[in-house]
């Protein structure tokens, strides 16, 4: 099976997001080796966004799931994944 194209993933990220209010684009996405996380925003920059839940995409199979930090074996992964700079065409514009 072909590896999922980034870009695709990006838009796929960006339409989940959006379809659970978040604002129209990613604020945030990192590397974890076998998946892409993503992180949406839903209020303005500054403004506490208790609840935030980041999704995954893996790279094989382009499954989206939560992703909650709350988990600490989630929170291992997250802490040591490398920060992906986000393309412009998917970045939140406030």
């Amino acid at each position: 099976m072909e590896m999922l194209d980034f870009n695709t993933a990006c838009e796929m990220a960006k339409k989940n997001l959006v379809k659970q209010e978040y604002k129209n684009g990613i604020d945030g996405i990192y590397d974890l080796g076998d998946k892409w996380l993503f992180f949406g925003r839903m209020f303005d920059i500054g403004v506490p966004d208790y609840g935030n839940t980041p999704i995954t995409i893996d790279k094989d199979t382009g499954e989206i799931a939560d992703y909650p930090l709350s988990d600490v074996d989630n929170f291992d992964r997250y802490y040591v994944a490398e920060e992906i700079r986000i393309p412009k065409e998917f970045e939140i514009v406030d």
